[in-house]
């Protein structure tokens, strides 16, 4: 069992609670892209929370886990539920889902790097699993929005560069370094997403799955080449500013 992440009452508020070897590697600032997509969830699912904190019998109002069997458990304090309404109970989750998602990519993203460069292993105390974590298919909709909201950031991105071409002067070496960091990093979970829909397809899928999966590997592929090319275009920038 994996701990992911948890909301604590704490005073008159709502404490996020993150899985001490994920906080520590993106405390390294290689997941700024991650950390800016984490905090507007954290921040609405702690909103959400919030008018519920008193009737939570726990300290913990909120847990999320992936369980040994690979599945994912969010669960709300005992005897929560029944006071939340549908809709909201179904937004807590769905954003749980969201962050959770984005979380498991850090560590499979970490998870290939301590591979391939064992001294860069977490020095937090928790260890990360020696295996990239896989999402059951019951997780297609919440990746692929991971995918096309990454893909149109993305898109947007390159077409800053383009602009830039014509007034390189409002670039200097941290735009440009956070740029490379930023979509190099894409790079990998174009990778991992890759790796994620290779499993997918080994099960058996609905006709409406099969079209999703299809159309998430025509994005990848799409994505891939744009990451290059703004790639290419922010080392050509570098040299002109």
């Amino acid at each position: 069992m994996i701990f992911l992440f948890r909301f604590d009452i704490k005073d008159n508020g709502i404490d996020f609670v993150l899985n001490d070897a994920i906080s520590h590697d993106i405390d390294t600032g290689a997941y700024v892209d991650i950390e800016l997509k984490m905090l507007p969830l954290v921040k609405s699912i702690a909103e959400l929370l919030l008018p519920y904190r008193p009737l939570s019998i726990s300290p913990t109002i909120l847990n999320y886990e992936i369980l040994d069997t690979n599945e994912q458990e969010v669960m709300l304090s005992k005897g929560l539920g029944i006071h939340i309404l549908l809709p909201i109970k179904n937004i807590i989750f769905e954003k749980s889902q969201q962050l959770a998602a984005l979380l498991i990519e850090v560590i499979n993203r970490q998870t290939k790097l301590e591979k391939a460069q064992p001294e860069q292993n977490s020095k937090s105390g928790e260890t990360l699993p020696e295996t990239p974590i896989i999402h059951p298919l019951s997780m297609l909709p919440v990746i692929s929005n991971l995918i096309y909201e990454s893909f149109k950031g993305a898109k947007d991105q390159y077409e800053n560069l383009i602009a830039a071409r014509e007034k390189p002067y409002v670039l200097d070496d941290k735009i440009i370094n956070r740029v490379t960091k930023l979509y190099t990093s894409d790079q990998e979970f174009v990778l991992i997403y890759k790796e994620q829909i290779a499993v997918w397809e080994k099960e058996t899928l609905t006709l409406n799955q099969k079209k999703k999966i299809t159309k998430l590997k025509d994005t990848l592929i799409e994505w891939d080449k744009l990451l290059k090319d703004i790639l290419t275009l922010n080392k050509e920038l570098s040299c002109k500013y």
